[in-house]
């Protein structure tokens, strides 16, 4: 079986997880899996890490978290909870990314979890006990560490296993000096958390004195390494003491293979991998005695060990080494050995983890481990001196928790003997269709419902709307209102107990108009209905956005749809992957849009441009944070702004963040290089769209963007994040358009700026985005597509599964027995006026 395994780190700076994760990552892609490293706080503005970031690895898949350097940790986190969801089934492995493993209660079963615990110390045992009941399995890297997890957080025993860490081996040992000074080593990073290194400088300075013959080397950096080599300028310059930096792989094995000595003052370790690597080479340990290094440690036979902080026994042990070659070779000889034979091979290492990812696997699909879904507990801001998570996030979490959770995979549904009521078929002309319109907002679902209905009834269907359209004051804006409406029964209310009552006289208005086939759109509240529908309403469910809200709701849905529409190709592929049971009645049908009348002008009927013309910018939508970024807009025109490019940004639309960007950009506002038009009826707005250059795009996500289809479809150039659905199906980098990572406002910028210095590209990218239109996403090829999958659906039998109305979480709650009876409680007369009006019509007096 072929794996698809994430190891998370916050960044690339080469520390004991991070050559752990590396040395992971390729062994699982060199036996055909598919590893890779994700970066969840690389330029990330939040922390100033002291470490410096070192080069990635060239040849190895690694990924920073699609996020904005300036978002916040809420941010973030919906960005990561994606990343990972996006990518599912998939194995997460959680190492000491302390501030972003806080997500680990949110997400899907999809997302097998694996915590690992690699030392003795409060950071990884406190980690473990907040997320261990979270893990679908615990790794402890000794045998010691294991045993203190399972005595600590008992129940989460049956989850625990121990893989020993790993490193490269030989299979000789390497030859050392046989004369001259004892050469002794340290590898790891200079911080005096944990390491003691102060202790090894006095260690120095006592053999120093006693006239042994060494050379202590550090390989590593840190924030403590000036420090250090200022407290050790004397034994500098007596060539006693020397500092290497950091080496990478290779080139730090080699130079251990050279030292004879591993020196390990540290207060608590796991299983240290700079240790593997040194008993590898040959090195001789003289260590902190550790109950977690008990399991490779073996003082006298391969290895020497003093009390913590007992610098007097570290030196005895290093001057007995110095003159006592022949126990040097002996210990020498045993360390290494330890290393081949006992296990810390890598192929060791690879061979546990896929046996432990299978083990995994096999209890899932048992019936065995069910991972329940919680709240993000944050870590506390300090543990044993450490800063994790400064600061208080309150608003961070809570925003995170307002976000819909990815649904899990839906229960699979045995299909019963006899499915619903057989009826023969039916030609789809004496079929009504019947296509659902919210009256909340306009969105691009509802642009779509009205071309949808305009080009069926084109064909000579008789096409209906359940609900409204949305409108702004009296006109409305897709103007469709000369379509029927079957409106929802307008006598009963939603009160308490009323959700049923609605439910069931949509099911016998459905039921009354068929045969029918009803397309419920995101009409959430009344889609439920589905398992209850006869077997002629035929029921379409549209995958509108590649969020986790549309997919719970299809995925509750599923087993009562006679197909399933993905308006992307990421979109149908994840509705397949979370319910494999009706991936067999799914297509891809993308949106369609109407070409301008002047169609044949778009590519050439924009006036030449230029060097110092403005560039013309364009963003609609929503102006929100979730989903559409909607503050980068505001970053990217500032960033343009000192770059001195002149330009003009346009945001048609409304929302939560209007104001605040207008305030906080009041600058541009009143220079005019940024205005808001607020929401407009979609034919001003096409209208508007052919004096525009430039389609600006930010989203974290889409499902197909209707407004990015209008605007290309007048030449202007998409200017997109790169985002897995929709952009792809549409987009080519530098042909039709151009593609920059989530929040990266550098490379929006860079890209805007290109656009100006050079006019002619920018003609030629929206005449080939204008094409790319014409070709693929035209309302009639759209229309048609949706005839051909209506004509092949009703010429055969329902094969729905029937059963229970599936509501929604709020609206499972809201008619509870418990709920209803907490209203009462509340404000009794009300109830009593809610009742009477149910049973005897309208009642004077207010409720």
């Amino acid at each position: 079986m072929r794996y698809k395994v994430i190891i998370g780190l916050p960044r690339w700076q080469l520390l004991g997880p991070v050559v752990f994760a590396e040395r992971l990552a390729r062994g699982l892609l060199a036996e055909g899996h598919d590893a890779r490293i994700l970066l969840t706080e690389k330029d990330c503005n939040l922390v100033q890490e002291p470490l410096p970031e070192h080069p990635l690895p060239p040849d190895l898949p690694c990924d920073k978290l699609p996020a904005g350097s300036d978002d916040t940790w809420g941010q973030r986190w919906e960005a990561l909870e994606r990343y990972l969801e996006e990518r599912a089934p998939c194995f997460y492995i959680m190492l000491h990314d302390w501030r972003n493993n806080v997500i680990a209660p949110r997400l899907s079963r999809r997302v097998r979890l694996i915590g690992l615990v690699q030392a003795d110390s409060e950071l990884e045992i406190g980690q473990a006990t907040r997320l261990g009941e979270y893990w679908d399995a615990i790794v402890a890297v000794s045998d010691p560490i294991h045993f203190k997890l399972a005595t600590k957080i008992s129940y989460l025993a049956p989850r625990m296993v121990t893989i020993r860490n790993a490193v490269p081996s030989l299979e000789v040992p390497p030859p050392k000096p046989a004369d001259g000074p004892l050469r002794i080593a340290y590898s790891g990073e200079l911080r005096p958390h944990q390491k003691r290194l102060d202790d090894m400088l006095e260690i120095a300075r006592r053999l120093a004195i006693r006239g042994v013959p060494f050379q202590l080397t550090f390989f590593g950096e840190g924030t403590h390494r000036a420090t250090l080599e200022e407290k050790s300028r004397d034994l500098i310059a007596r060539g006693l003491v020397s500092f290497s930096g950091r080496l990478d792989g290779d080139a730090l094995l080699e130079a251990l293979a050279s030292q004879h000595v591993f020196l390990l003052t540290s207060e608590f370790e796991g299983l240290s991998i700079a240790l593997l690597e040194a008993m590898s080479r040959g090195c001789v340990p003289v260590v902190s005695q550790l109950a977690s290094q008990a399991a490779v440690i073996r003082p006298g036979i391969n290895s020497l060990t003093s009390r913590v902080g007992d610098i007097e026994s570290f030196a005895s042990h290093l001057e007995m080494l110095a003159n006592d070659r022949c126990l040097l070779a002996r210990l020498s000889r045993a360390a290494f050995d330890t290393i081949a034979e006992g296990g810390y091979r890598l192929a060791d290492m690879l061979n546990s983890y896929l046996r432990l990812f299978e083990q995994v696997e096999a209890s899932s699909s048992r019936g065995g481990f069910v991972r329940h879904r919680g709240g993000m507990v944050l870590p506390p801001e300090q543990v044993g001196g450490v800063s994790i998570l400064p600061g208080k996030y309150d608003v961070e979490i809570n925003y995170v928790h307002g976000l819909s959770p990815w649904p899990d995979p839906p229960e699979r549904r045995v299909a019963p003997r006899n499915r619903i009521d057989s009826h023969s078929p039916v030609p789809l002309e004496e079929h009504k269709i019947l296509v659902a319109a919210i009256s909340e907002r306009i969105s691009g679902v509802d642009v779509f419902a009205a071309h949808l209905l305009r080009g069926l009834r084109a064909r000579g269907f008789d096409v209906r709307t359940i609900g409204s359209l949305p409108s702004i004051g009296e006109e409305s804006i897709l103007s469709i209102d000369d379509f029927k409406s079957e409106e929802r029964n307008p006598t009963l209310h939603a009160d308490y107990l009323g959700w049923p009552n609605l439910w069931r006289a949509m099911v016998a208005n459905l039921s009354r108009l068929a045969p029918c086939i009803y397309v419920p759109n995101y009409d959430f509240e009344f889609s439920c209905i589905a398992p209850q529908l006869p077997a002629n309403v035929r029921v379409v469910g549209i995958g509108h956005s590649d969020d986790a809200w549309h997919y719970e709701h299809i995925g509750r849905i599923a087993h009562a749809c006679d197909a399933i529409v993905g308006v992307s190709r990421a979109i149908t592929d994840h509705l397949r992957s979370i319910a494999p049971d009706f991936a067999g009645n799914s297509a891809t049908i993308p949106y369609g849009i109407p070409l301008p009348e002047e169609d044949s002008k778009v590519a050439v009927g924009k006036p030449d441009r230029v060097f110092n013309n403005l560039l013309r910018i364009v963003y609609t939508g929503r102006v929100i944070s979730f989903q559409k970024r909607a503050r980068d807009i505001l970053a990217i025109a500032h960033a343009l702004n000192l770059r001195g490019v002149p330009f003009e940004m346009v945001v048609v639309g409304d929302g939560d963040l209007r104001q605040t960007i207008e305030r906080e950009g009041r600058d541009l506002v009143l220079e005019r290089k940024l205005w808001f038009t607020g929401c407009q009826e979609n034919k001003r707005v096409l209208e508007f769209l052919k004096t525009c250059d430039v389609f600006l795009m930010p989203s974290a996500f889409e499902g197909l963007s209707v407004g990015l289809l209008e605007a290309m479809s007048r030449g202007l150039v998409p200017l997109v994040s790169d985002i897995r659905s929709g952009v792809p199906d549409v987009i080519v980098h530098g042909e039709n358009g151009l593609v920059v990572p989530v929040g990266d406002i550098p490379a929006f910028a860079d890209r805007l700026e290109w656009l100006w210095k050079n006019p002619a590209d920018l003609r030629r990218l929206g005449a080939a985005a204008a094409a790319t239109v014409r070709k693929k996403f035209t309302v009639d090829q759209m229309v048609d597509r949706y005839v051909e999958l209506f004509r092949q659906m009703v010429a055969t039998s329902s094969k729905r599964i029937p059963g229970p109305i599936m509501p929604p979480k709020h609206l499972a709650d809201e008619i509870k027995w418990s709920t209803w009876a907490g209203r009462i409680a509340a404000n009794p007369m009300a109830s009593a006026r809610r009742v009477a009006r149910r049973f005897f019509g309208s009642l004077p007096g207010p409720l």
